[in-house]
């Protein structure tokens, strides 16, 4: 009995001692009050386009209208053009993509060179895009077909991985040079085909980029005798990964404090950020965040209503088609219900301890609060001028997370004289604009787009930039705080505290509980919400 005596006084004087020691952390809200606004995100879609050769001069135009995973997009328009290289339009028509997201054009050519396009405007669900390839009817047509294995998934974690590529022609294949690229035209492998046009190709993963969807390119360059061609499929590059869960003890009584911990990681090390949910079985307990080295702490107090025996659990449920979820195994917990009344005692020793703290607290001098950690700032960092006069028209650079500045898969929306939106799912770009302004929009999963206008040429103060974009859940977290601000000293309260701090407005606490209830929530705020509580926050 003298030795729990001790152990309890000695635990409830550290409890004491760290009273005064607050932290107001990086939250963020995932919900509404009363209406429940939605953002909806449109995906990816790409067009597949070939022709075939009929008889007297029929030109047959063939194309495939999928979305980013690959899946067939039905009953939607597609505008299809074949016009000659001055321009002038050969065929211009406008077609319903059928069950499998076929659509297709006839039309009568002479021998020559020409274009063909083909442009879906999007909608509500799909984002638009718009392709076009040449056409030689003085070459021979050559046709790539790309074989990928598991469906076009390939698991980073495995060293190699087959690709093959089929090549036909009408005059042969023999000699035809043939090409592997990602979506960034990055090459991959070559190979030259013979008369029987299989090729197989083994690509590393170490070359095959970063985790998340792309695209597998085939291409041959033709020559005097065949035409250029190319084709793509979908991939998705991935890596599974391991999460574990621990607890410091297996066994408590009723009232006492548990400390359950864990990690997160993959091959190539830690995941920083990561939501957790901890599950008592199949009941969601709490939902918490790794830290910079991928573990994560969650604290459980036992109450009467988890005896005798809590399984828990902790689960990973990636919203990035890269990054596999997975589930730790069970941590059982025996909990005996004592007695209430044995801890009663322990009130007298906290209140000596208690007074022992303030007693020390006043006579101790107060430190200067430390400096404020400075972030590299959210938005886009512009290069310093290289040229002394407007003559350059390329856009280069990185996407980067604001939090820990890694790369950032994203892609950017091009507005101007034309409308596009290209890819950029390792966080790097390299464009080149045509003369005139261009509007520039930055957009990531989870996160606030950042947008920016740029004149072409400019002085080279665009090559070598920098774009940092941040999380919706810290800019709705940073709204609220700066709304508390004006009511409380955020450096004495946590914003669990916040919420339930009597001194702010009834419309700041319902605030708050939405604030608490989205940052260690399972998904992310929408645009909505984040610009709701930001109007609420002026």
């Amino acid at each position: 009995m003298l030795a729990r005596l001790i152990l309890a006084l000695g635990t409830l004087a550290i409890g004491a001692l760290a009273i005064g020691a607050l932290a107001i952390g990086e939250l963020a809200i995932a919900a509404s009050v009363s209406a429940q606004p939605r953002l909806q995100v449109r995906a990816e879609t790409r067009i597949e386009l070939r022709t075939h050769r009929g008889v007297e001069g029929e030109i047959q135009v063939r194309g495939v209208l999928r979305d980013d995973l690959g899946a067939p997009l039905s009953r939607r328009a597609v505008h299809v053009r074949v016009a000659e290289t001055d321009g002038a339009t050969v065929a211009d028509a406008t077609r319903m993509t059928d069950a499998q997201g076929a659509f297709g054009l006839r039309t009568v050519l002479r021998p020559g060179t020409y274009r063909m396009s083909a442009q879906f405007g999007g909608d509500a669900s799909y984002a638009e895009i718009a392709v076009e390839r040449g056409l030689d009817l003085a070459r021979a047509e050559v046709h790539l077909v790309v074989r990928v294995r598991d469906a076009g998934r390939f698991d980073l974690d495995t060293p190699e991985h087959a690709i093959d590529v089929q090549v036909s022609c009408d005059v042969g294949t023999d000699g035809l040079d043939v090409e592997l690229l990602d979506e960034l035209d990055r090459p991959l492998a070559r190979a030259t085909a013979d008369d029987d046009g299989s090729l197989s190709f083994v690509l590393s993963s170490s070359g095959l980029g970063a985790e998340g969807p792309g695209r597998m390119k085939a291409r041959t360059r033709g020559d005097a005798r065949r035409a250029d061609a190319q084709t793509e499929v979908p991939i998705i590059r991935y890596r599974a990964t391991e999460i574990t869960l621990d607890a410091e003890a297996r066994e408590l009584e009723v009232g006492d404090e548990l400390a359950l911990t864990g990690s997160l990681r993959n091959s190539q090390g830690p995941l920083r950020e990561a939501a957790i949910g901890i599950y008592d079985d199949d009941a969601h307990r709490a939902t918490v965040l790794t830290d910079d080295t991928g573990r994560f702490l969650w604290r459980f107090e036992a109450t009467r209503d988890d005896v005798p025996t809590t399984r828990f659990h902790a689960v990973f449920e990636s919203d990035n088609p890269g990054r596999i979820g997975s589930e730790s195994a069970h941590v059982s917990i025996a909990i005996d219900p004592g007695a209430s009344w044995r801890w009663l005692w322990l009130l007298a020793p906290m209140f000596v301890c208690m007074l022992v703290v303030l007693w020390i607290r006043r006579r101790r001098p107060h430190a200067a609060p430390a400096p404020p950690v400075r972030r590299d700032p959210v938005g886009i960092s512009i290069a310093p001028t290289a040229h002394r006069r407007a003559s350059s028209r390329r856009v280069r650079g990185w996407i980067l997370g604001h939090a820990d500045g890694d790369p950032l898969g994203a892609s950017i929306e091009i507005r101007g004289p034309e409308t596009r939106r290209i890819d950029a799912p390792d966080g790097a770009f390299d464009l080149e604009l045509p003369n005139g302004t261009w509007t520039l929009r930055f957009v990531a999963s989870h996160h606030a787009p950042v947008e920016s206008t740029i004149a072409v040429p400019h002085q080279g103060e665009w090559e070598g930039i920098r774009v940092r974009l941040e999380t919706w859940r810290a800019r709705i977290a940073r709204a609220f705080l700066d709304l508390s601000r004006r009511f409380v000293k955020p450096s004495t309260k946590t914003i669990h505290e916040l919420r339930h701090d009597e001194r702010l407005p009834t419309r700041v606490l319902r605030l708050g509980k939405v604030v608490e209830e989205g940052v260690y929530g399972p998904v992310p705020p929408s645009e909505d919400v984040v610009r709701a509580v930001e109007r609420e926050a002026k």
